[in-house]
């Protein structure tokens, strides 16, 4: 009997909720692009370039919840249990499982965790005993809401799941382990890591990672200069050679803070693809542009000044 029975957690109000949620993300900074495109040089433009790098930082971590909610599953079958919830995965040998049941059940008082948002709760809680203390095997959070969990126990930690049928998985559980398990899953667990493992012992990561910083600096302070020196900029001019619009020089700050946001992109991506061996040279090549993009944007600021008056 080999059958996998497979078990998802509600998935349509959270999944609502953060899609939502990540929509409006996209609307404000798409608005903020459009108010640095369209905004004359002033204290408010360079408010708006804070913003163009302060905005898109939950994005990532909003996509990263929505996509785990819709690929989250529980599978049950005769040699184990599988829990994947995103990059979360842990497999969990059925001998090795103590017991199951309804939170409502358990003689324990349950915590979740304090940092949630609808659709994903995720992390480790607890459980507060009769006495008032904690239990000591901590409950790791792999649901979408708190009502109608089940927990499920392991000599290392206890986890609290949300099926959207639990009574159909309990009972699911009890009648594989009639069966017996003649070949136990091995134990496997995949905790998610925001810097990739390796990631810093990689030389050729750090000497793109201190070019691209260097740059970066050399950029901005640059800019400095020429905004403390020069009030205003001309890049245009009639065919007599008068100069045709004057362009504050603070309109300058626009390079590198796009430059600095692109930084950070092709970085943050870059990481993500760094997790695997074999999508390493696209990490390598995301790196590499940003720091030939910073490049472009040091020639761009001496083309503005070679031309300018």
């Amino acid at each position: 009997m080999d059958e996998v029975y497979v078990f998802y957690p509600p998935r349509w109000s959270g999944g609502l909720f953060l899609a939502s949620i990540t929509g409006l993300m996209v609307i404000a900074n798409l608005w903020n692009l459009a108010q640095i495109a369209f905004a004359p040089a002033s204290f408010l433009l360079v408010i708006h370039l804070a913003l163009a790098l302060i905005l898109p930082i939950p994005l990532p971590w909003l996509i990263y919840r929505l996509r785990a909610l819709r690929t989250a599953q529980y599978n049950l079958e005769r040699d184990g249990i599988r829990l994947h919830w995103g990059m979360r995965i842990e497999e969990i040998p059925m001998d090795k499982v103590l017991w199951i049941r309804l939170a409502e059940d358990d003689t324990a008082h349950l915590i979740v965790p304090t940092l949630r948002l609808p659709g994903t709760i995720v992390g480790n809680g607890a459980r507060r005993l009769h006495d008032g203390s904690l239990a000591e095997v901590v409950v790791e959070f792999m649901a979408s809401q708190t009502k109608n969990l089940v927990l499920l126990a392991t000599p290392e930690r206890v986890f609290a799941l949300s099926p959207s049928d639990p009574i159909t998985f309990i009972q699911t559980f009890y009648d594989l382990t009639e069966f017996g398990s003649l070949n136990p899953i091995p134990a496997r667990s995949v905790l998610p890591t925001y810097l990739p493992a390796g990631v810093m012992r990689s030389n050729a990561m750090r000497v793109l990672l201190a070019i691209g910083v260097t740059l970066n600096l050399a950029l901005i302070i640059a800019v400095v200069a020429v905004t403390a020196t020069r009030y205003n900029l001309s890049i245009s001019f009639s065919p007599t050679g008068v100069p045709l619009a004057l362009m504050p020089s603070k309109a300058l700050w626009l390079l590198p803070f796009v430059n600095t946001a692109l930084f950070l992109i092709d970085w943050g991506i870059g990481f993500f693809f760094f997790r695997t061996e074999k999508n390493r040279s696209i990490a390598f090549m995301l790196w590499g542009n940003s720091v030939f993009a910073t490049i472009l944007f040091l020639g761009a600021l001496y083309y503005i000044l070679q031309t300018a008056t």
